[in-house]
């Protein structure tokens, strides 16, 4: 497969190309895969080799290629692999996220939940997640689980918690907790895209070009 340029350029100048590796070139770098297993997540059957430039050598140039090098592996979909030494850093993995992040307005799973809009045991797989941590934190609360039209799950909550037995006049007048307020401190575990694979220097700065 020829080069292709991902549509991630910046005011610096920033370029990322990938190119497809064929089968003999990819079966040199699985052998330190370890996927996480799922029945929604397919085997990896192929893989990108991620090549970068930059225009200008700013000093501050690292933050940028960074975040860069992360939105390509979360749109590649799959593990990285540094070929120096075989390190490996899953940009799909189980991920455990504070709770409260469920509540967060308006919606919490855009560029986090993955982008399976149609797939059931995937959306499955969130609700089970959802309702254990409900459960653990004994919080009552109506949520929307949408798989909509941007290519992804999402969670929309309501921000205040279900109480049936509060009088009308009650919730008028008394400050009630929020839900996500009810949620701090417990935690949230589900396979999703590991929002820390962008903030991870140490791995990304051995890929960095030369000043």
């Amino acid at each position: 497969m020829a080069e292709k340029q991902l549509p991630d350029s910046d005011e610096y100048g920033l370029q990322i190309r990938t190119r497809r590796l064929d089968p003999e070139e990819l079966a040199e770098h699985l052998a330190p895969i370890t996927l996480v297993e799922a029945d929604f997540l397919g085997p990896v059957f192929a893989g990108f080799e991620v090549s970068l430039t930059y225009r200008y050598p700013l000093a501050d140039i690292n933050k940028h290629v960074m975040a860069a090098l992360a939105r390509t592996a979360w749109e590649c979909g799959g593990p990285v692999i540094r070929v120096e030494d075989g390190e490996v850093r899953h940009g799909i993995d189980r991920v455990t996220f504070p709770a409260e992040v469920l509540a967060q307005q308006p919606c919490f799973g855009e560029n986090v939940l993955l982008r399976l809009p149609l797939c059931d045991a995937y959306q499955d797989h969130v609700s089970a997640a959802v309702h254990k941590t409900l459960v653990q934190s004994g919080v009552k609360v109506s949520y929307l689980l949408s798989t909509g039209r941007k290519d992804h799950v999402k969670l929309c909550f309501d921000t205040y918690p279900d109480r049936p037995n509060v009088s009308f006049w009650r919730r008028l007048f008394t400050k009630e907790p929020t839900v996500a307020e009810l949620l701090r401190g417990y935690e949230f575990t589900v396979i999703a895209h590991d929002p820390d694979l962008a903030h991870d220097g140490p791995f990304w700065r051995s890929r960095m070009p030369g000043p």
